[in-house]
């Protein structure tokens, strides 16, 4: 039950934030070329998720590299991949891989991981996005993501 309420409340927030006008405000954390290349493919939802995720990320841990901030930034980047919209992530996220459009929405970690390797990020970096790195680290993204 705790789930479906997170979902719902992360559902009305990117639907929220699909009704701003304009690109979100610039990331506190500088990224590579690449990087920013992939930052900019991310919808504006995900961009402004991505913000709130670091400002609450770094509340937990002041201080963390550089490294790991744009991690923390980018660890939604492989949702680009699947493209898709509001209605069909909620319906990926509650139904699961029924389509091959949404086992890539729920895969988006390993390909986030994947696309910022190749884009030549840090180690900290894309082993964040996949999932691999310091549990401490870990537990805190997972608190800074769980709005």
């Amino acid at each position: 039950m705790a789930r479906l309420a997170h979902l719902a409340r992360r559902s009305i927030r990117w639907f929220a934030d699909s009704r701003r006008v304009g690109s979100p405000v610039a990331p506190t954390v500088a990224l590579s070329v690449q990087e920013s290349w992939h930052w900019e493919g991310m919808a504006v939802q995900d961009r402004l998720h991505a913000i709130r995720v670091l400002a609450r990320f770094d509340a937990l841990m002041p201080g963390a590299p550089d490294a790991v901030r744009r991690g923390v930034l980018l660890h939604d980047v492989g949702k680009n991949v699947s493209r898709l919209g509001f209605l069909r992530r909620v319906a990926a996220t509650v139904l699961g891989p029924v389509r091959p459009s949404w086992r890539t929405y729920l895969d988006h970690e390993r390909i986030g991981a994947e696309l910022l390797r190749c884009a030549g990020s840090e180690d900290a970096t894309w082993r964040l996005v996949r999932g691999d790195a310091d549990p401490a680290v870990l537990r805190a993204l997972r608190l800074a993501d769980d709005e």
